[in-house]
């Protein structure tokens, strides 16, 4: 079944499915704009949120992804000055 409880109450079916489609193909649902990757990826470990890519410098950015326990890939993302 995709998700959490909370997840199917919200959503119809055919969103799920669509949200594992892409969670099968390791692409984030959404994207938050930080700071800086590296201190927001170590507080949010230290709050216990597991990473599914650890920090990583993609040329003109550093991202990181987690998932947000509903099965969903979260990507944060700090531009390169």
């Amino acid at each position: 079944t995709p998700g959490c409880s909370r997840c199917r109450a919200l959503f119809p079916m055919r969103q799920l499915l669509r949200r594992d489609a892409l969670m099968a193909a390791s692409i984030p649902v959404a994207q938050f704009l930080v700071d800086d990757v590296e201190a927001e990826h170590e507080r949010l470990a230290a709050a216990g949120v597991t990473f599914t890519q650890p920090p990583i410098d993609v040329g003109e950015a550093w991202i990181a992804e987690f998932d947000d326990t509903c099965g969903n890939l979260i990507q944060i993302v700090s531009v390169k000055p």
